[in-house]
This record gives C-alpha cells, structure tokens and sequence, in this order.
C-alpha cells in the first residue's frame, strides 16, 4: 500500500501507517458540498458590501445565542439596549455620559425640592381689588 511520508514528502510502499507515515489517498483534499465559492473577479464595492453583511448577521448571532442566555429571555425577545456593543462607542464615553446623567439628575431634585420648600412656604396675599384690609 502507498503511505506518504511526511517527514521527506516521499511517497514510499509500507503495509501500515505510523505517526510518520500516512495512507497516500489520505492526503488529498475533500470535497466541500457545502461552501459555495465565487470565481472570477469580484469588484471592491461587493466585497465591502458581503463583509459588513457578514459583519450584521455576525452581531445578530452573538445577540442571539449569548444575550438570551445571559438574560434568561425569550427566543423573540429582544435584549435591552447596551451601548458598549454598538459600533465606534468607547466605555470610557459612556462612563463619561453615565456620570453627566447622574449630576444631571442630582441637580434636577435639588431643584424640584426648592420649588417644593416655596410652594411650601405662605406668600403674603394681595387682597383683590376694592378690599381693605
């Protein structure tokens, strides 16, 4: 039987196969039934186009598979929005953003708890017209 040796490529006739030593029709390629390949010259613009496809059905799969499990939701229940997994978005932005939100919020009780100390508090009433006190 024909066994390729894999140390010096030379195809040599031995009745088994060892660790350095392969059965010859072992080694050639398998045919793929499955992959669909193009041949021939594809333009850059289609190129671009199939990469950033890839690159959503990609998203839609890691969404899919990683953050349902995650978050314990429905196959058809979409997960909440996160930012940190939209593209060209830095944590350290939305850490930035997140602490504005806070301070923002901070300021907006401070001044709802004023508005409520002076809606609190007696104004002095103007007697209408014609009333003397």
């Amino acid at each position: 039987m024909n066994t390729l040796n894999i140390i010096t490529g030379e195809i040599e006739k031995r009745d088994f196969a060892d660790m350095f030593h392969v059965y010859a029709d072992e080694t050639g390629e398998k045919g793929d039934t499955k992959s669909i390949t193009e041949t021939g010259y594809i333009p850059p613009t289609q190129q671009i186009k199939d990469m950033m496809q890839a690159g959503i059905r990609l998203a839609k799969e890691r969404r899919a598979r990683f953050d349902s499990l995650e978050l314990n939701l429905a196959e058809d229940e979409e997960p909440p929005f996160d930012p940190t997994r939209e593209p060209n978005v830095d944590l350290v932005d939305v850490q930035r953003a997140h602490h504005r939100a806070q301070a923002n919020m901070k300021e907006a009780a401070k001044r709802a708890q004023k508005a409520l100390e002076k809606a609190k508090t007696p104004s002095p009433t103007v007697p209408p017209e014609g009333e003397k006190k």
